[in-house]
């Protein structure tokens, strides 16, 4: 299924028979699932996101470092919070490490075996999901949703 380009509400029959609002969507073009991809990817973010797409912190303690005058933008130091900086161009340091492009995210779907539980690790030494994504040498940077 392609990217849904317009959600709208159309008059239609609601139980008894009373007229209501009902939501349609429709599957976007090409040209527009394009424009709607180019639009979707921010060039300009939050410097606090930024830090925290790097995988350096969370957000929350991006923005104390920030306060607390680690931080600098284009060799800058800055303590504004509310900054933004292009991914792309802007080179962001914090305490002096220089943060590096950030990948894409990547969607791993695995399907539970029965016996196996959803979880980092178990204290009781039961059998876990990680165990078996381990032994493929895939849990670098994976947690269960």
């Amino acid at each position: 299924m392609g990217l849904l380009a317009k959600v709208a509400w159309r008059p239609g029959l609601g139980r008894r028979g009373v007229l209501t609002l009902k939501k349609f969507t429709r599957e976007a073009t090409p040209e527009q699932a394009k424009s709607m991809a180019k639009s979707a990817a921010p060039s300009t973010v939050r410097l606090a996101k930024r830090i925290a797409m790097s995988g350096l912190c969370s957000r929350r303690e991006a923005e104390k470092r920030i306060r607390s005058f680690d931080v600098t933008v284009n060799g800058r130091v800055t303590a504004d919070v509310a900054t933004t900086v292009d991914v792309a161009n802007d080179v962001v340091s914090v305490d002096g490490r220089v943060l590096t492009r950030t990948q894409k995210v990547k969607v791993w779907m695995a399907h539970k075996i029965k016996g196996e539980l959803v979880t980092n690790s178990d204290p009781q030494g039961r059998a876990t999901i990680f165990d078996r994504l381990r032994v493929m040498g895939l849990t670098q940077h994976m947690m269960p949703v």
